[in-house]
């Protein structure tokens, strides 16, 4: 939760204004809305990227090192 509105906010403070002024050549008067479109799923990427690299990983390491724990104490108890 942290991470999705840290990023999202950073994103917001430093990105909107110089999209929206670029995205007022192109889409005029709804380059408000589609600049926050833009910045949302910009955020949603970024979010996605670092959840994956930061917080999963270790967590599906974790995952996977109890796994072979358990398969091997459980193989030893059967010979």
């Amino acid at each position: 939760m942290i991470l999705g509105v840290g990023v999202t906010t950073i994103m917001f403070l430093f990105t909107y204004l110089p999209q929206v002024a670029a995205m007022a050549f192109t889409s005029g008067p709804l380059a408000p809305l589609t600049t926050a479109l833009l910045v949302l799923s910009e955020s949603s990427t970024l979010i996605n990227v670092l959840s994956k690299t930061f917080l999963v990983e270790d967590a599906l390491i974790d995952t996977f090192d109890g796994v072979s724990y358990v398969v091997a104490a459980e193989a030893s108890y059967l010979y």
